[in-house]
C-alpha cells in the first residue's frame, strides 16, 4: 500500500514541478511583453496583470506542495530540538495530523469557493473565477496527500 502512495506522490510531485516551471516561464514572458508594450509602445495590455496575478496564486499553492514534500518550508525548531527523541516523534506526528486537519478544512472551503466562483467574472480576462479559485483546493489536496504520506511513514517507523 505504501509503495503505491509513494508512487502517486512522486508522480504528483513531478507533475507539480513541471506545472510550476511552465507557469513561471509564462509569467516571465508575459511580464516582459507587458513592460515592452507599456514603455516602448505606450499601449499596455489590460489583461496581463490580472492573468499573472492568478498565475502567482497557482504558483504559490502548487509550489507549497513541492516545498512540503521536500521538507524545505520555513520552520522554527528551537523547541523541538529540546525534546527527547521519543517525545519528538510524538509531537512531530501530532503536528502532521494538525496540518492535515487544517489542509482538509482549506480543501473543503476551497471547493465551496470554486462553486461560488461560477457566478463571478474576472475583470479583465472575462473568465469565471473558477480557474483562479481552483488553485486553493488543488494546492490543499496536493499538500494533504504529501502530509498523509509523511504520517504513514512516521507511523510505520514507530
Amino acid at each position: 500500500m505504501i509503495k503505491y502512495i509513494n508512487q502517486i506522490n512522486e508522480y504528483i510531485n513531478n507533475l507539480s514541478i513541471w506545472f510550476c516551471n511552465l507557469v513561471l516561464a509564462t509569467m516571465t514572458i508575459l511580464t516582459i511583453i507587458q513592460v515592452t508594450m507599456r514603455y516602448v509602445f505606450t499601449a499596455p495590455l489590460t489583461w496581463v496583470e490580472e492573468l499573472t496575478r492568478y498565475q502567482m496564486v497557482w504558483l504559490a499553492l502548487i509550489g507549497s506542495g513541492i516545498i512540503l514534500r521536500n521538507n524545505a518550508h520555513l520552520r522554527i525548531t528551537f523547541f523541538l530540538e529540546k525534546l527527547p527523541p521519543k517525545l519528538l516523534k510524538v509531537v512531530s506526528l501530532l503536528l502532521l495530523i494538525l496540518a492535515s486537519i487544517f489542509l482538509l478544512i482549506v480543501l473543503i472551503y476551497g471547493i465551496t469557493m470554486v462553486k461560488e466562483g461560477i457566478r463571478i467574472q474576472a475583470a479583465s480576462i472575462g473568465i469565471t473565477m473558477v480557474l483562479p479559485y481552483l488553485a486553493i483546493p488543488v494546492g490543499a489536496l496536493i499538500m494533504l496527500m504529501h502530509t498523509l504520506q509523511k504520517i504513514i511513514k512516521k507511523m510505520k517507523r514507530a
